[in-house]
């Protein structure tokens, strides 16, 4: 009877040992298959343009919770799987290599979305890592498992990172994507594998922003319009195409897309905590400010640097003057898909996202220099964000596109006229996919 005793005791030891390790002296936990559901995603029922035209970062939280339907939702829309079996952002040379932890009070998690789910890391509050204080706390990582090079997969976190932006404010709730060059997010353990990029806290703004309708007054491109696309429909509906019809894009169309990529906003921030009273935000937020991308649009007439505006201040319109300004005249889209990939030559528009060193190295008020190579992510990012938005107003307008990695960075600045100054990052083609 004793031996009996002594082997169902080992029995339960060793029932137990998977799902509690404890790691150090601190007593954190770690518990191993531990997962739990999360509810179904809510409707976001607000367009992508009336979105974009609100898009702001938030640094100051309420201690409301975010809930369990908003966190779904949220993170449903940043990488979650959809009923096609593809995940919400494109993957660039057809990898997907990013992961999303998520610190609430009691523990930290990572989010699984194959089953739309949370699994449990490790015990403890952790949201005191970011910058500001939120309910709740994202952590953006790189997988180097998945893809080792960097500037792709911080294009992919770009992606994650507006549709955070985009699905949080949907819901009113908002965020700020926060970064060191030493991630805060090593404090949680990260597998070996690992690299934490991004920082993101979330939560009720303490201050609702007060916008105020101002459109520009002078413009050399379509005004922008509402498609009345919502947020949901976008990203469950969003294609990648390599395949388009020869069909040339209206001139509206052209300017919804750069709008979308890079462009200023017809609302004024009339009130807000962590911004300048009247000021204009962009389409995509920017390390520092800074905004160093350049963006060119090419269509079988030539190639034009697209003119987002003169100034983020608003003074009744008048400063805000977008349009096309020619570079080339004829076309060069052939030439650019030699650089690319050869499906790109297929297709009637295309943007090309370039950066500008010279604008990270401190600009206005701001003397920071992030020129270095160790700093790319933050540009790639951005990069990436700005795709993100043009393949939502694609599909908001019936159109389709793809992210398209640059081979030959040399020749494309050759052709976009450019010097040693610049990087070219992607190329983004758009048009209606053929059937």
């Amino acid at each position: 009877m004793k031996i009996r005793s002594i082997y169902l005791l080992l029995v339960l030891l060793l029932l137990l040992v998977p799902y509690s390790i404890c790691t150090d002296s601190s007593s954190k936990i770690i518990h191993y298959n531990s997962e739990y559901n999360l509810p179904p995603p809510l409707k976001m029922n607000a367009s992508i343009e009336y979105l974009l035209h609100r898009r702001t970062c938030i640094r100051s939280f309420s201690s409301d919770p975010v809930t369990d339907e908003q966190l779904s939702t949220i993170l449903w829309a940043a990488y979650g799987l959809r009923e096609c079996g593809k995940q919400t952002i494109s993957p660039i040379n057809g990898s997907l290599a990013v992961k999303i932890y998520v610190m609430k009070e009691e523990a930290a998690y990572w989010y699984n979305p194959i089953n739309h789910s949370l699994i449990h890391h490790i015990d403890g509050d952790y949201r005191g890592m970011a910058q500001r204080w939120a309910p709740v706390v994202l952590g953006l990582v790189w997988d180097r498992s998945l893809n080792k090079k960097e500037d792709i997969v911080s294009a992919q976190i770009g992606q994650v990172g507006q549709n955070l932006f985009l699905s949080s404010s949907s819901l009113g709730l908002g965020l700020v994507p926060t970064s060191d060059y030493i991630s805060p997010l090593l404090n949680i353990d990260l597998p070996t594998n690992e690299v934490g990029k991004l920082v993101i806290p979330l939560g009720h703004p303490t201050n609702q922003t007060i916008w105020k309708y101002r459109p520009w007054y002078f413009s050399g491109l379509p005004r922008i319009k509402d498609s009345s696309s919502c947020l949901t429909n976008l990203l469950k509906n969003k294609t990648s195409t390599e395949s388009f019809e020869q069909e040339k894009l209206s001139k509206s169309n052209i300017s919804q897309l750069l709008w979308a990529c890079y462009g200023y906003s017809y609302y004024i921030d009339v009130q807000s905590s962590s911004s300048i009273k009247g000021q204009r935000h962009r389409t995509v937020p920017s390390g520092h400010g800074y905004y160093p991308l350049e963006i060119y649009a090419v269509t079988p007439q030539g190639i034009y640097h697209y003119i987002h505006g003169l100034t983020h201040m608003d003074f009744y319109g008048l400063p805000i003057l977008s349009f096309l300004l020619r570079i080339r005249k004829g076309d060069y889209i052939e030439k650019i898909a030699e650089c690319s990939q050869s499906f790109v030559k297929d297709s009637q528009f295309l943007i090309i996202s370039v950066l500008n060193i010279k604008h990270t190295q401190g600009r206005g008020l701001r003397g920071d220099d992030f020129s270095a190579p160790e700093y790319r992510f933050n540009w790639f990012y951005e990069a990436g964000s700005c795709a993100q938005n043009v393949l939502l107003e694609a599909t908001a307008w019936g159109l389709s596109g793809n992210i398209v990695e640059i081979s030959n960075q040399e020749d494309i600045c050759r052709i976009l006229k450019l010097n040693q100054d610049y990087i070219p990052q992607f190329v983004i083609p758009i048009g209606r996919a053929s059937t």
